[in-house]
């Protein structure tokens, strides 16, 4: 099993088929292609391409949509009760707080490296 996104020619990545899934991550086992989360099939239709997993450039936002998420609902008699919903706007705030650290960290690195070759002082007219 590989996990892969189903991509236009243009780059832009592919949802699911299934009208109430809205995912945009595949397993291909044996050639065929199906959605991770509903197992909808998804073949690919003229102008689209195999795409990598991660995507290259996206991994952190790849990495936060595969966040667990959940909803709440009420209780009958009172409080609220947290359930998995894949289509819910809540998840665990620890696991965010460690993919954004991890981000800005690179995000520093990053800076710091560019930082190295911006020139020093003024430039002479001469």
């Amino acid at each position: 099993m590989t996990k892969i996104t189903v991509m236009r020619q243009n780059g832009i990545t592919q949802p699911c088929l299934n009208p109430k899934c809205f995912h945009w991550v595949f397993e291909k086992t044996d050639g065929h292609v199906a959605c991770d989360r509903c197992g909808e099939p998804r073949p690919l239709r003229d102008g689209e391409v195999e795409g990598q997993y991660p995507r290259a450039g996206q991994e952190f936002s790849d990495r936060m949509g595969n966040l667990p998420r959940y909803s709440f609902w009420y209780k009958d008699g009172g409080g609220v009760l947290r359930v998995p919903d894949t289509t819910g706007k809540w998840f665990e705030a620890d696991d965010a707080t460690v993919l954004m650290e991890e981000a800005q960290n690179e995000i520093n690195t990053l800076r710091a490296r560019l930082a190295q070759y911006e020139p020093q002082g003024k430039p002479s007219n001469e």
